[in-house]
C-alpha cells in the first residue's frame, strides 16, 4: 500500500523515520606555543532506514516511490594542519591544509535484493548496490575483447554493447582536498580558500544531449564522415579477434553518433574531479585614530569573490560535477534541470558605532 503526494511521488505507507548512528574519536595538537596545530578525527556512521526515492513500475503511473532501504554503513577521517607560517611586528601570514576520506558501502537493501535504481534514465542509473560504495552511476557500455579493444558488428561497424549495465563509479567524492590562507599587515586583511575533490564520477546530460545535437567535439572528430572505431575488432570466430583496419561505421555524418554513440550512456560517465578558488577576499580596516572625532568606533571596507576560478578535467567540457539535477539521494546526475553555480563578487562597507 502506498500514498501518493502532489509531485505524482508513492510514498510508502510504511515509510519509517531514518536513524543514523555516528561514533567519532579526535585527536587535537599544539605545538610552539599554539603557532602549529594538528587535528585528527574518525568517524563511523551507520543509517538504517534510509529514505530515498525509487524508481518504481511505469505501470505504477508515479514518477518515483519514497521509501526505506536497509544499511549503509560509513567511515572515514579528517587531518588538519595549520599555524602560523610567518609572524613578527605588524605582519602575520596564517596557513591552513585539510584533508577528508570518507566512503558509504551498502550494506543491506531488502532481503534477497542486491541492488535498487534510485534514478533512471535510458540505459543509465543512479543505484544503491548491495557492498559496493553509494551511490553508484550504472550504465550500458561497449563489448570488449580480453585486450580492453571495442568489438564491432562486421555488417555495419559498429560497436557492440553489452546487454546488462555496469557499475563505473562512485558518485560522491572520495577525497577532498583544502587549503586556507589568511595574510594580516597592519589594517589590511587577505585571505583565499582552495578546495579539490575527486575519486568519483558524473554522468554528464548536458554533454549527452550536444551530441544528440550534433554540437559535441565527438561527433566532428571524423570530420562528418564515415571511420573505422580506433582500437576496434573483429570477432571472427568463438573467443578469436582481429583488428578491424577497413570497416568503417554507417551515416558517420549524423545517424552514428546520433542514434548509435549517443546511446552509449557510459560515453557520458565523466571524471567529477574539480578544483576551485571558493573565496578571495581582501579588506581594509581605518586606524581607530582617524575615527576619533567622529561618532564611528570602527570602518572597514573589502572586496569579495566567491567561486572566481574553477578547473576541470579536459573531458568535462559542459558542466560542473556540483551541479545536480536532483536535491537528494541521486547524486551524480548532472543536468541543467536546476541552476548551475554562479560566480559572485561583491563589496563589503562595516561601520561600527
Amino acid at each position: 500500500m502506498c500514498i501518493r503526494d502532489s509531485s505524482n511521488t508513492a510514498v510508502d505507507a510504511n515509510i519509517s523515520k531514518e536513524r543514523i548512528n555516528t561514533t567519532e574519536i579526535g585527536l587535537n595538537l599544539g605545538f610552539l606555543n599554539g603557532r602549529v596545530w594538528f587535528d585528527g578525527a574518525y568517524f563511523n556512521t551507520i543509517t538504517t532506514d534510509l529514505i530515498t526515492s525509487t524508481t518504481p513500475s511505469y505501470a505504477s503511473g508515479s514518477s518515483g516511490f519514497l521509501t526505506n532501504i536497509g544499511k549503509l554503513k560509513g567511515n572515514g577521517y579528517e587531518l588538519s594542519l595549520g599555524g602560523s607560517v610567518l609572524k613578527f611586528n605588524d605582519f602575520k601570514w596564517d596557513v591552513n591544509l585539510n584533508y577528508t576520506h570518507f566512503e558509504t558501502i551498502v550494506d543491506e537493501i531488502y532481503e534477497g535484493l542486491d541492488e535498487i535504481s534510485l534514478l533512471g534514465y535510458g540505459s543509465m542509473g543512479i543505484y544503491a548496490i548491495k557492498d559496493m560504495p553509494f551511490p553508484q552511476v550504472k550504465a550500458n557500455v561497449y563489448t570488449r575483447d580480453p585486450e580492453g579493444r571495442i568489438v564491432i558488428d562486421p555488417s555495419s561497424g559498429y560497436p557492440k554493447t553489452e546487454t546488462s549495465l555496469e557499475a563505473l563509479g562512485q558518485t560522491t567524492p572520495k577525497h577532498i582536498f583544502g587549503a586556507n590562507t589568511v595574510l594580516h599587515y597592519k589594517g589590511f586583511s587577505a585571505s583565499a580558500t582552495y578546495d579539490y575533490r575527486t575519486g568519483h564520477v558524473y554522468f554528464d546530460q548536458g554533454a549527452y544531449s550536444m551530441e544528440f545535437t550534433g554540437r559535441s567535439m565527438a561527433s566532428v572528430s571524423s570530420n562528418r564522415q564515415d571511420f573505422v572505431v580506433p582500437n576496434s575488432v573483429i570477432e571472427v570466430s568463438d573467443g578469436v579477434y582481429e583488428e578491424n583496419t577497413s570497416i568503417p561505421v554507417q551515416g558517420g555524418r549524423q545517424n552514428y553518433w546520433t542514434n548509435v554513440y549517443n546511446n552509449v550512456f557510459s560515453n557520458y560517465v565523466k571524471d567529477a574531479s574539480a578544483a576551485k578558488i571558493r573565496e578571495l577576499s581582501v579588506s581594509y580596516t581605518l586606524p581607530s585614530k582617524l575615527l576619533d572625532k567622529t561618532p564611528l568606533s570602527k570602518l572597514s571596507i573589502g572586496f569579495i569573490a566567491r567561486n572566481p576560478f574553477t578547473w576541470l578535467p579536459p573531458e568535462n567540457m559542459f558542466s560542473d560535477p556540483e551541479f545536480n539535477n536532483y536535491n537528494d539521494n541521486r547524486i551524480g546526475f548532472g543536468g541543467y534541470l536546476q541552476s548551475p553555480p554562479t560566480k559572485s563578487y561583491g563589496f563589503t562597507l562595516n561601520i561600527e558605532f
